[in-house]
């Protein structure tokens, strides 16, 4: 007997046997020297906002929720378990916004930039212009110490007053290190992190009379590829910022350093991303993980912050439909990429809004080189007795899973075998397959998948080898 180890992350190769195993909805839990794997949470709708067809951004102020849907802003309450949305007015262009809202009581001001124009929010009303016109033609705005910052393309950023919307012209300052763009202001503590297109800044409020308030402190050296590739200060998050930098790597913020955390698959996926501009993260958490999901048009890479692993997302086998996350009426709340749905992040809900998740786990590569082996059995360790009486027929009361196999190191693939969970109750189901043939010196590797709206988690797998002469 032997064991199949179970993948820590997903590392999909540029070839199929290249592949170091894979985990698409789907991501792995340590527990001491054991391993789990979960089937990933799913998208509880919680909204409809029919007529929209996808999420710029969110900001959460004194229980009322704002999201900007197309060209339109709405303010989102709930009462009752019942959520409603109110229409609060045009909002230019179509790309990714951001807000902010400043420290004054018992109502803070509240900003949203989006396309270059600044605008002022209301919790009771209609949006409107930024009452002070030197606000120009910021590409961002953030908030820290009760001051507004915008960003501008010529690296410089702009504060407000201490809780106010005024501006004076004179409160500015210009990113020192080097001449390029400024993409976003980020805070963190008690430092404002200015993320340029080469450079990453670190500035504090010191309290200046004169002029812009904060100082400069440090560099970091690497840039950020896109304005909307970074995420990790948001309320309700461990305060981890992390960022896709200029050179296609993805980076964790270390004191005034960075670490790269990325792996070869996703450097290749970004570097050849031909806009950067279309990346997205956005942050979660869950049963005690902290996930950073950074989302194309094409795909969608989710890092578990707590565990160190990567894991990759899919909805109808294209990027997740998530599209930003904010923490709000007590769990985390993600938009849709195509849609005005609002959804709240599940674990206990097992679709993608009305669709059930497609998972899959592929393994390394067994293997005896350059010897071939027989396998004669395999056992898959799976949660049992996951069925519902009372669910859909029969992908719930009897939700199954395909079990396939590649004897030549990942090339090609056994036609899967259907193996059950087990129904409810039947907690004494096994999953094997029995004579599975001879392994080149290659490998051997499996690849267990599933779409069923079911809780789904795996626990090992083991075969029975027989040693062959090379």
């Amino acid at each position: 007997m032997g064991a199949i180890p179970l993948p820590l992350t997903s590392l999909p190769g540029v070839k199929p046997q290249e592949g170091k195993g894979r985990l698409v909805n789907c991501y792995a839990e340590k527990h001491g020297d054991s391993v789990i794997i979960r089937g990933a949470p799913g998208l509880r709708q919680i909204l409809d906002i029919t007529g929209r067809t996808h999420c710029r951004g969110f900001i959460e102020v004194n229980g009322t929720l704002f999201v900007c849907l197309d060209t339109r802003l709405y303010t989102v309450t709930q009462s009752g378990g019942v959520f409603t949305a109110v229409d609060r007015g045009a909002v230019g262009g179509t790309d990714q916004v951001t807000f902010a809202r400043n420290n004054k009581q018992p109502s803070p001001d509240i900003c949203l930039v989006a396309s270059s124009v600044a605008y002022q929010c209301f919790i009771s009303a209609n949006i409107a212009a930024w009452p002070d016109a030197d606000v120009g033609s910021p590409n961002s705005v953030t908030s820290i110490s009760g001051y507004f910052i915008w960003t501008y393309g010529d690296g410089k950023f702009r504060n407000s007053g201490l809780n106010d919307t005024t501006i004076n012209t004179l409160d500015y300052a210009t990113a020192e290190s080097r001449p390029d763009t400024l993409y976003r202001g980020i805070p963190l503590g008690n430092d404002l992190l200015l993320f340029g297109s080469q450079t990453v800044e670190a500035w504090r409020n010191a309290g200046n009379a004169n002029g812009s308030p904060f100082d400069y402190v440090t560099t970091i050296p690497r840039g950020l590829a896109g304005p909307f590739a970074v995420a990790g200060w948001e309320d309700g998050f461990a305060n981890t910022i992390i960022w896709v930098g200029d050179d296609n790597v993805v980076y964790r913020k270390n004191g005034y350093g960075a670490d790269r955390i990325s792996t070869h698959p996703i450097e290749r996926d970004i570097q050849e991303l031909a806009d950067k501009a279309t990346l997205q993260a956005g942050v979660f958490m869950l049963a005690g993980h902290a996930f950073w999901a950074l989302s194309s048009p094409a795909w969608t890479w989710v890092y578990d912050i707590t565990t160190g692993g990567w894991h990759e997302r899919q909805s109808s086998g294209s990027r997740w439909r998530a599209s930003c996350f904010i923490k709000a009426f007590g769990s985390w709340v993600a938009g849709d990429v195509a849609t005005g749905k609002l959804y709240q992040v599940d674990e206990t809900y097992f679709r993608d809004g009305a669709v059930e998740i497609s998972g899959l786990i592929e393994t390394d590569a067994v293997k005896e080189f350059p010897s071939p082996f027989r396998v004669s059995r395999l056992y898959v360790d799976a949660t049992k007795a996951t069925g519902r009486a009372a669910g859909e027929d029969p992908i719930q009361t009897e939700p199954q899973c395909g079990v396939s196999w590649s004897r030549d190191g990942g090339y090609s693939w056994a036609t899967p075998v259907l193996r059950g969970f087990g129904a409810q109750g039947e907690s004494r189901r096994r999953m094997a397959v029995n004579e599975l043939g001879t392994a080149a010196p290659e490998g051997f590797k499996v690849r267990l998948s599933w779409s069923t709206p079911s809780h789904v988690a795996f626990n090992s797998l083991s075969a029975e080898f027989v040693k062959l002469r090379a």
